[in-house]
């Protein structure tokens, strides 16, 4: 690896923070600013075309886009981005090949620095459709023109020209329109809660006020959202301002068609701001329509151009949600009322800072785009807000079939065939007829059983074909082929429980039979060999196995023909091993797999040695299964907590992919796991109706609502164009580098107090960060991760006194399992104190664990991962020492005996590693020390790096043979404000590192150690040989790893920010420090 070299930024994923979609022919292309970045994606292939580097430093806060051309292969679009108070304009040119679309050429005009922040701007319409002018909305309301670029290679200073002053008051958003007769539209929203309506014209050669039309108040607190749109009714057309609050309130406010020429905002200048109800002649109006949402503020909200009865609006907030909103509109009684109709609840952590209504999407839907603080960005459909299309049997337009009540038992053959009885006992076939807006399901009677009326049990068996189970212990088998039902067995008993695994062909079947008789403890299975066109009794030879005590079967799943595995109702699942004739010979019980709650589904993954069981302690495991001679043995390899539990139902692979259901309260979710979403939900009262689920490319859900039956069919209705990580920011960041099976895997923990496991692909192009895990265990933000040197194992820590220890390893679909193997003991009845830091050594099989802590104590732990300790304990206290009144922050194990600890005082203190005694303190900054690295010089000399609280950074060579700093070097004013992450590069002869900061700098530093003439007397020499802009905003840590021979560097905050290496430039300007102390 070359250590003279510098960096450079390849990659980004930053909170998504503005969006625009433009139409491309039968394509249309999502532009999102990430960060100073610009992304490129086409909808009609969900993809990512580019990334395209914009502004200097500034995060993108708003596109607009002008099309100049627009032919059938070529597309030449031009776009104005702002954000803060920078300005760009960008040329894209794309073309039409046989591949599809793609972006031919990028061109980017430099960019410009204004005074103020701009909150909005729009290209003036232009008869030549010509990109002439843009005009835009500063954050004290006024509006600029400003003339567009020629060429990118003109350097002129272009000078904004002031058009009109608005109301005087600062403001927190804006939006400008185009009116009828050219007049340039501006409502804005100010920090006082105000709202303003004002236009100019947009030929202004000087600046005048600006024509008032309205000022509104009636919010509490300040106006972060704003929107104009045209209101059409029956009577006429009229602009409507939509405005939201963090007062939770979304307001829509009446624009007057008729104009007062005299009333300027000139007159308002002397005016105060704030939240008093003042009054200005009638230019104050009130609010139309009003209502409250969200958790928190609400910071944007959309809408169409223009709206009507039952138009939808869409507001974005803090909650992380958004929400919308159905326009209802009484012409009689002259009432406008915004209905909230559905919740889109896709991203984590806070803020959707973005949200987009894209228009005349395909076959005219309409598409609502949301870019959240999570880096993710998804676009949905507006159908899921109607909950999607739901079939109740009280219709009056059913065909086949009376509206009699059902008795709440349903089987789907598949997701258009529907086996349903009523409480007479009649069954029937419904037929789900597509297209139809009405009629959408067709009955077919079957036949009428009357111990169906009393108790029914359907279970679908294979194609075509279902067993049922009725109150007088008959067992039934249905085919949907032939509409005929024939008599299997007879049992002396009401059945409890039935199963069965269809295998044969055309008329011949065979069925492999699973059932559990009432008040009977045994376990019935066998072999049927029936004839559908025969009415006779099959001969069956039954066999019994005794349950063990209490175990009641509520799942099961057979693999092949020799495996048999069931479920229970307090948590445990039974292996059985059956021969050629489905009898069972062994019967292996695992218990407690889902604690105490009932396991509801079962799956195997492969082959009998892995199977995937989900319950309703909320969780779903995936087990190995080791058979052995006279025992089995189980091993949890994964246990995964979903954030919709407890009530998990179900789980099926399909393509490789893995889908889990259940509810929430009295919706139903299913759950796509690779992409960690919501793919659809549906309003169905709860699972504790009767109900049945069907799993395809449009699923289905039957459940009895007022012993009515209800169909719904869920439509996956989000497309995820980029899976984002945490919605928080990233205090803890560690990087598995191991070369096995699971390869390279980037540990984060965020103060959402999740801990998220992810792969990064940066060979590939686009480059792809994808989660493979999130791991919701810990209740406080996480303050530390770590891996073990064989990468077995993920160590955490958090406040609350939280110390996990993860067991990660390779499972089949998952990519990777994870479980939680040991929780440390808190050492305070409360769990008051912040586990700061910890370090570890490992020695045989048994780990040494320093732990810092918040109250100034250091505590070392022995760890066994087999948990040989007393009782069977995992870790063992051993020593603890108390510092000072400080807190320490950060600890480093060196050469196995010595333990370096840093504080907020500012001093480094060298201890025991056996017994916490305390050698030496050194004072390195003038407060807190926030970050502490380490790296062996030569022998037992050791190179330290410190940041500070101070912005300074400070560099030692401690020698502990003899417990003492042979040289120290402080570096002041290093960064401009807090030192938060370092990371060392290079070899022991010369070493680099990399600093990260609050001021959003990235710099590099090369570290030199030289020897002078006398014996033992050493330099240090520090040269600063990079200096970068950084996207992440409060970067809390900061990791390397190696490809191909170089460093890539990972920045964690708010985001994560990737940085390569490369060679030096020569021109590359160094700064020289050697300040010793």
């Amino acid at each position: 690896m070359n250590t003279t070299s510098r960096i450079y930024r390849d990659d980004v994923l930053l909170p998504i923070t503005a969006a625009e979609a433009v139409d491309v022919g039968s394509d249309k292309i999502l532009l999102v600013g990430e960060g100073p970045f610009v992304k490129l994606f086409s909808l009609a292939r969900s993809s990512l075309l580019s990334t395209v580097p914009v502004l200097e430093t500034q995060a993108i806060h708003g596109i607009s886009c002008f099309t100049l051309l627009s032919s059938p292969t070529e597309f030449d679009l031009f776009f104005v981005l702002w954000g803060g108070r920078s300005l760009l304009f960008m040329r894209l040119q794309f073309q039409r090949n046989f591949d599809g679309l793609c972006l031919r050429d990028t061109t980017l005009y430099r960019e410009i620095r204004l005074d103020d922040w701009v909150l909005d701007a729009k290209f003036l319409p232009d008869d030549e459709k010509s990109a002439s002018k843009v005009v835009f909305l500063d954050a004290h309301n006024n509006l600029f023109s400003l003339e567009c670029p020629q060429s990118s290679d003109d350097n002129a200073q272009v000078e904004p020209l002031l058009l009109a002053r608005g109301p005087p008051s600062a403001l927190y958003c804006g939006n400008i329109q185009f009116g009828n007769d050219g007049d340039v539209l501006v409502a804005s929203g100010t920090v006082f809660g105000g709202v303003h309506l004002w236009s100019t014209k947009p030929v202004n050669k000087i600046a005048r006020p600006g024509r008032l039309i309205a000022m509104y108040t009636g919010h509490e607190g300040s106006v972060y959202g704003i929107c104009l749109s045209r209101l059409r009714t029956q009577k006429a057309s009229q602009w409507v301002i939509m405005t939201c609050s963090d007062d939770r309130t979304i307001k829509m406010w009446n624009v007057r068609n008729e104009l007062d020429d005299n009333c300027s905002t000139s007159s308002l200048h002397d005016l105060e701001t704030g939240f008093a109800k003042i009054r200005l002649g009638n230019s104050f109006e009130a609010p139309i329509a009003s209502n409250t949402g969200h958790l928190s503020r609400i910071w944007r909200i959309a809408a169409a151009s223009t709206i009507e009865h039952g138009s939808i609006l869409i507001t974005f907030g803090e909650d992380a949600t958004a929400q919308l909103w159905q326009l209802q509109i009484d012409a009689e009684a002259n009432n406008l009322t915004l209905n909230k109709c559905r919740t889109i609840n896709l991203h984590t952590g806070k803020n959707i800072w973005t949200g987009l209504m894209i228009e005349g999407y395909t076959n005219n839907q309409t598409r609502v785009v949301t870019g959240g603080a999570d880096g993710r960005l998804t676009v949905s459909g507006l159908d899921v807000l109607h909950r999607q299309t739901v079939w109740s049997s009280d219709a009056s337009d059913v065909d086949g079939l009376m509206a009699v009540e059902m008795s709440g038992s349903y089987c789907w053959l598949d997701c258009s065939r529907l086996l349903a009885v009523d409480v007479t006992g009649s069954l029937s076939l419904g037929t789900m007829k597509s297209g139809h807006q009405k009629s959408i399901v067709q009955w077919f009677p079957v036949t009428k059983l009357t111990e169906l009326s009393r108790h029914v049990l359907l279970c679908y068996v294979g194609p075509n074909h279902v067993l049922i189970a009725g109150s007088a212990g008959h067992v039934y088998l249905f085919s949907a082929k032939d509409m005929k039902v024939q008599l299997l067995l007879k049992m002396h008993h009401k059945i409890s429980f039935l199963f069965g695994v269809y295998s044969g062909e055309a008329q011949d079947c065979c069925i492999n039979i699973v059932f559990v008789c009432l008040r009977v403890s045994k376990l019935y299975t066998g072999v049927v060999h029936t004839n559908i066109n025969s009415s006779d009794i099959a001969e069956v030879a039954l066999k019994d196995i005794d349950l063990p005590a209490g175990f009641i079967l509520t799942a099961a799943q057979s693999l092949g023909s020799n495996v048999l595995t069931l479920g229970s109702r307090n948590g445990g699942v039974a292996i059985c091993q059956v021969n050629q004739e489905f009898a069972v010979q062994r019967l292996d019980l695992l218990p407690r797999i889902h604690g105490y709650e009932t396991v509801t589904s079962i799956q195997h993954l492969g082959n009998h040695e892995w199977i995937l069981t989900t319950g309703r302690d909320g969780h779903f495991r995936i087990h190995k299964i080791e058979y052995h001679s006279k025992s089995i043995d189980s091993i949890c390899v994964h246990s995964g907590k979903l954030p919709f539990g407890p009530d998990i139902e179900g789980a099926k692979l399909i393509e490789g992919e893995l889908y889990i259901w259940g509810f929430k309260g009295s919706e139903f979710i299913l759950w796509h796991h690779k992409f960690q979403q919501e793919l659809t939900t549906l309003e169905c009262s709860g699972r504790h109706r009767s109900w049945s689920f069907c799993h395809g490319p449009i699923s289905a859900l039957a459940w009895t609502r007022a012993s009515k039956l209800c169909i719904g069919f869920l439509r996956p209705n989000s497309i995820l164009l980029q899976q984002g990580s945490h919605g928080r920011e990233i205090k803890a960041l560690a990087i598995r580098q191991n070369n096995d099976t699971l390869g390279r895997i980037f540990a984060t923990g965020a103060e959402d107090t999740c801990v998220h496991l992810s792969r990064y692909n940066n060979d590939n192009s686009p480059k792809q960060y994808q989660t493979l895990q999130v791991i919701p265990t810990h209740n406080t933000g996480l303050q530390k991760l770590a891996w073990s040197s064989d990468g077995s194992l993920l160590f955490s820590a958090a406040g609350k006194e939280e110390f996990l220890v993860w067991q990660v390893q390779s499972v089949p679909v998952l990519q990777l399992g994870t479980t939680l193997l040991a929780r440390c003991p808190p050492v305070t009845p409360s769990q008051i104190l912040r586990i700061m830091d910890f370090d570890f050594i490992k020695r045989g099989q048994v780990y040494t664990i320093l732990m810092v802590y918040s109250d100034s104590s250091i505590r070392s732990w022995h760890f066994d991962p087999i948990g040989r300790g007393e009782k069977g304990s995992f870790f063992e206290l051993r020593t603890e020492a108390i510092y000072s009144t400080c807190c320490i922050t950060q600890c480093k194990i060196l050469g196995g005996k010595y333990l370096l600890t840093a504080s907020t005082d500012g001093y480094l203190v060298l201890w025991r590693l056996d017994d916490l005694s305390q050698i030496s303190k050194q004072r390195v900054h003038q407060s807190s020390i926030k970050c502490l690295e380490v790296r062996e010089w030569h022998e037992a000399i050791q190179m330290v790096v410190t940041g500070g609280d101070d912005g300074a950074l400070a560099f030692g060579l401690l020698d502990l043979c003899a417990s003492h700093w042979l040289k120290r070097l402080v570096v002041p004013k290093a960064h401009a404000s807090a030192i938060n992450g370092l990371i060392f590069l290079g070899t022991r002869s010369q070493f680099e590192v990399v600093s990260v900061s609050n001021d959003q700098r990235v710099k590099k530093w090369d570290v030199a150690v030289v020897r002078e003439g006398v014996v033992g007397s050493f330099d240090i020499v520090v040269k600063r040989s990079g200096n970068h802009a950084s996207s992440v905003a409060d970067a809390g840590c900061v990791q390397a790893f190696v490809q191909d021979d170089m460093y890539n560097i990972v920045v964690a905050g708010v985001g994560l920010e990737f940085w390569k290496e490369e060679e030096k430039s020569p021109h590359q300007e160094q700064s020289h420090i050697n300040v010793s102390i």
